[in-house]
Order: C-alpha cells, then sequence, then structure tokens
C-alpha cells in the first residue's frame, strides 16, 4: 500500500495541473460543472416523473369524456366538438345541457338565470345552506336538471381521480332575473353575504359565457336565437355591449 501511495504522489508531482497557475480557479470550474450535472440529472428525473403525472391525467381524463360521451375512439364527436368551442371549468355541464335539449322550453330570462348557477363562482361555500326560492318553476327545474348532470359528471372524475368540475351556485339566480327583466340596479340587492361588486362580476361572466354559446350552436338556430336574447337583455347598465 505504501509503494501505491508512492506511485500515486509520483503521478501528482509529474501532472501538469501540479504547476499551474490557474489550478484555483480551475478547482472552482470543475467543482461549478459537477454542481450543474447533478442539477440536470435532478432536472430530467423531473421531467421524467411529470411525464408520467401527465400520461396518467391524459389518460384519465381521456376516460372521463368517453364515459361521458364526448369521445369515441379517442376522437371528439359531435358533442366534444361542441364542448370544445365552449370555454370554462364546467364547460360540459353547459354542453350536456344542450345536447339533452331543455334549454329551449326557457325564456332568456331564465336562461340566463339558470346559466349563472354555471358560470358563477359560489364564495360563500362554507356557510350554512338554506333553501331557496327561485322566480320561476322553470328555473327551479333546470337548477334539478343540472344538479344532476353536474353530480353524475363529478361522481365520474372522482373515480379517476381528476376533480375539475366547479359545485353550482344559486347565489345569483335572482339578481339575475330581476336584471334581465329591467329592474333597475338602484332597486336591486346583492345577494345575501355578497358584495354587490361580486354579483355584477358575475353577471360579467355570464355575459361572456352566453356570447360563447351563441357562436358554438350556429347549427341550432332555435337555441342560438333564444341564447342572444338573453345576452341582449344583459346589455344595460354597468353591462354594455364592447
Amino acid at each position: 500500500m505504501k509503494e501505491e501511495l508512492q506511485g500515486w504522489q509520483h503521478k501528482l508531482n509529474q501532472s501538469p495541473c501540479r504547476k499551474c497557475p490557474s489550478l484555483a480557479e480551475h478547482r472552482a470550474h470543475y467543482a461549478e460543472v459537477k454542481e450543474l450535472q447533478g442539477r440536470i440529472r435532478t432536472s430530467e428525473h423531473d421531467a421524467q416523473r411529470s411525464q408520467g403525472e401527465y400520461r396518467r391525467r391524459m389518460h384519465a381524463l381521456r376516460g372521463v369524456l368517453e364515459e361521458l360521451g364526448f369521445v369515441e375512439g379517442a376522437v371528439p364527436n359531435e358533442k366534444g366538438q361542441l364542448a370544445s368551442r365552449i370555454y370554462g371549468e364546467n364547460s360540459l355541464i353547459v354542453t350536456q345541457a344542450i345536447a339533452d335539449g331543455w334549454l329551449e322550453e326557457l325564456t332568456p330570462a331564465e336562461l340566463a338565470a339558470s346559466l349563472v348557477m354555471v358560470t358563477a363562482e359560489d364564495r360563500n361555500r362554507d356557510r350554512p345552506r338554506e333553501r331557496r326560492r327561485f322566480p320561476t318553476s322553470s328555473i327551479a327545474l333546470a337548477q334539478k336538471r343540472l344538479r344532476i348532470i353536474y353530480y353524475r359528471f363529478s361522481a365520474r372524475e372522482k373515480e379517476r381521480g381528476e376533480e375539475n368540475l366547479r359545485p353550482l351556485s344559486s347565489d345569483y339566480v335572482n339578481f339575475t332575473y330581476d336584471w334581465c327583466n329591467g329592474r333597475p340596479l338602484t332597486e336591486m340587492q346583492a345577494p345575501i353575504d355578497v358584495e354587490l361588486g361580486d354579483a355584477v362580476k358575475a353577471l360579467k361572466g355570464l355575459y361572456s359565457a352566453l356570447r360563447q354559446i351563441e357562436w358554438a350552436v350556429s347549427d341550432r338556430p332555435t337555441l342560438r336565437k333564444l341564447v342572444l336574447k338573453a345576452r341582449e337583455c344583459l346589455e344595460r347598465d354597468v353591462l354594455t355591449r364592447v
């Protein structure tokens, strides 16, 4: 072992690096290279793990869409193509309601008041729930139908570990219905525990969704005309057409 150590010491003494004036700088560079190589290996590992997670999510989401009838053989069908033209967390619910064909039974104000349940965000989910009285029986029926779609779809998502749907909100139904029927803003009150600004924001989100739906259902003239009227009844006061 002593002889081996002497041999290594001799090689070290004969090395050109021994007398290099930039030895300290080169050592620092070498340490930096080793650190960067370690970071590259870690990043490659993270990338592989992310790719695996993306593949898992893609497989799960495709399975959900196939089970719910939006995709056939990994290709979007007519309902799937309709859903692709409507943006938002709950676009699948809106698409299913359109496919079921009962939206045409509503008046423009009832359509707006029904769809705001899907497009608006409930900002008070933790408060005790109270039974709400809806402006019309048609809106009450629409709420039941939307809830059925939501629970059926969300159950499929939970089974595959992909929960993307947002719970329905009934906070702005009466506010939206009154707005669409021309009630002055000065006579309207925001929903309980909700700021007036949030209510107006919900109307703006609904307006944007109606514009998307109007474009998406261009091949359904009856529904498109109804959506157009619902959108137009929103266009007043702080909500003006842009």
